[in-house]
């Protein structure tokens, strides 16, 4: 069994009811990460393909062999796996997709209604050690014969049970278009609204409507004696099912509404939120100001003309409740970002340099003023540096050395001058690429990096600044350099990397270009990746990586700190003080 902090998450089709929902499924992976979990994401087949699949089969008009009705089935779920690793991608996350046959899940009995029997748990937590997040598809089996087989109505929920039991998960969450079980379908038409669950015992689990869980689930967790928690995207208000003598009613919460923000900013990131927003989240935020220099060139994008406007101090004064910054520079967003605070707004950005250089001040006014400021997306992008940071100094470890890639752009770049280009070719395919802006200079001499390890070390509770860091420029005379020994490229690869030992008094703080041994941890990340190796004094070392450039994973962190601001936004305000009566009587 596995000790490690893993979550099994199991997304259905009410969650995934078209290719759209793959960006909310990859966002609430990665909220997961920053949580520290490695995430085991079980997924079933998008929407009503299972249903059209098997219309499909029975179309034939005849009695049709079950592995191969089985077979086609299970395209839906593998589709859907597909989906899902691809839009890990997209937000910068590292995942992998595994299916029954490479994690060895083995099942017995009819091969449309199978139950699973046997997993290789070596080698998904081996899949977790690398990569962080390994997406399954549920529903799916193997007999003795290695036959395509079927778990049955509800299966992916079993699969998902199964995994978490064998593995020894932290949590086993299967994630609904609800928030828990409920007395009743609360979807049902002339009803009252029904009342939620904090916590169920087994034996009423299955007296309720199957709708929400499958009971066949239900039972594999009774019989296993494991809880399993059931709730709704985005959220930790969850019904937990398990070994209760009595079950109790969750607190009546008021519904909450769509959080309102204001963008300031409207390029590659500030585009890229744009559109995650209002295409997949559009139910919990909605944009109410968007500041921009160009306004023909925003509403060609689809912004609405009513929230365009070119003074961002019109857009903070705007009734948002979250103020988005992504303008870049300092000394304007300075400005703005105090406004913001100072008038009772909270405020998301992923400026390092306006961290580095005013953060410390900022978030004393921001916890003068009872409001958040979040900047998670200025270090990293999608690698969760500054969360796994603050988690285990939140833990009482103390981080005794720090190593990594923290520039996506310049890693693109010198694995494009590693592969034979000029740095001036290797520059542009960057640009290309949406890694680099159009003035590329910070992240070539090292400011970039310089400034997210200021940051880094402030989690760490050491002040450090900017102009204390040395810093290596990535110039034609390096390239020279690096490229002038093929022996040594063929064996290395030139990164641009951050080193500091915080034990060392006599340590300083590093971004330099090294020839990085195939044996280094930093060898392998390629691309526009970025890890950094957080060395504790424990012993351990702590491994983070994901894509830290380009729009879509920079906005996967901007929006994992939108989404914890609006927890703190909708904060429930409870109805009632006390539990509503035990139900023990009611079974």
């Amino acid at each position: 069994m596995c000790s490690r902090r893993i979550a099994v998450l199991k997304f259905g089709g009410s969650v995934l009811q078209s290719p759209v929902d793959v960006a909310r499924v990859a966002q609430e992976i990665y909220r997961w990460r920053r949580k520290g979990f490695q995430v085991v994401a079980v997924v079933s087949a998008i929407g009503n393909t299972t249903d059209r699949l098997t219309r499909t089969a029975k179309s034939f008009e005849m009695k049709s062999d079950p592995h191969k009705f089985a077979t086609l089935l299970a395209t839906g779920e593998r589709q859907s796996a597909a989906l899902v690793g691809l839009g890990l991608d997209r937000a910068g996350l590292t995942s992998a997709v595994c299916d029954e046959v490479q994690l060895g899940i083995r099942t017995t009995g009819n091969p449309l209604d199978a139950d699973p029997v046997a997993l290789d748990c070596d080698t998904l937590v081996e899949q977790l050690e690398v990569h962080g997040v390994v997406v399954v598809p549920g529903f799916i089996g193997r007999d003795e014969n290695d036959r395509v087989c079927l778990l049955g109505r509800g299966g992916s929920d079993l699969t998902a049970l199964f995994i978490a039991k064998k593995i020894g998960a932290a949590v086993c969450r299967l994630i609904k278009d609800v928030a828990g079980l409920y007395e009743f379908d609360p979807k049902l038409a002339g009803k009252t609204n029904p009342r939620r669950f904090a916590h169920v015992s087994y034996d009423l689990a299955l007296h309720l409507d199957e709708s929400i869980v499958q009971h066949k689930g239900v039972k594999f967790a009774r019989r296993e004696r494991l809880s399993f928690e059931v709730g709704a995207i985005f959220s930790d208000e969850v019904t937990v099912v398990g070994e209760f003598e009595n079950s109790t009613f969750a607190r009546k919460t008021k519904k909450s509404q769509p959080v309102r923000l204001a963008l300031l900013g409207f390029g590659t990131v500030g585009g890229g939120v744009w559109h995650r927003l209002t295409e997949s989240l559009s139910d919990k935020f909605e944009i109410v100001s968007v500041a921009v220099r160009d306004i023909e060139s925003a509403k060609k994008a689809g912004v609405p003309e009513s929230i365009l406007t070119n003074d961002p101090y019109v857009a903070i004064n705007s009734n948002c409740q979250i103020v988005v910054e992504l303008i870049g520079g300092t000394e304007l967003p300075y400005q703005l970002v105090k406004h913001a605070l100072e008038t009772g707004r909270h405020v998301a950005t992923a400026n390092k340099s306006l961290l580095a250089q005013f953060g410390i001040g900022l978030t004393e006014l921001s916890r003068d003023q009872g409001v958040s400021i979040a900047g998670s997306a200025a270090v990293g992008g999608a690698a969760h540096v500054l969360e796994a940071i603050r988690e285990s100094v939140g833990q009482g470890n103390r981080v005794s050395r720090i190593r990594g890639l923290l520039n996506g752009t310049t890693n693109f770049v010198l694995e494009r001058i590693a592969d034979g280009a000029t740095l001036v070719d290797a520059v542009e395919g960057a640009k290309l690429a949406g890694f680099a802006e159009a003035d590329p200079q910070r992240d070539l001499d090292g400011t970039d990096a310089a400034e997210k390890l200021v940051l880094i070390a402030r989690e760490c509770g050491v002040m450090l600044r900017a102009d204390e860091v040395v810093c290596q420029v990535l110039d034609e005379a390096t390239v020279r350099a690096i490229t002038g020994n093929d022996q040594v490229i063929q064996r290395r690869l030139p990164k641009q990397v951050v080193s500091w030992d915080l034990n060392d008094s006599n340590s300083i703080p590093r971004v330099c270009i090294e020839q990085v041994d195939v044996t280094d941890p930093l060898y392998a990340v390629h691309g526009a990746a970025n890890r950094i190796l957080i060395s504790l004094e424990t012993g351990e070392t702590i491994s983070v990586s994901g894509v830290g450039a380009g729009r879509y994973a920079t906005a996967t962190a901007v929006i994992a700190d939108l989404i914890d601001i609006a927890d703190r936004v909708n904060q429930p305000k409870h109805e009632n003080a006390t539990l509503e009566p035990e139900l023990a009587s009611t079974i």
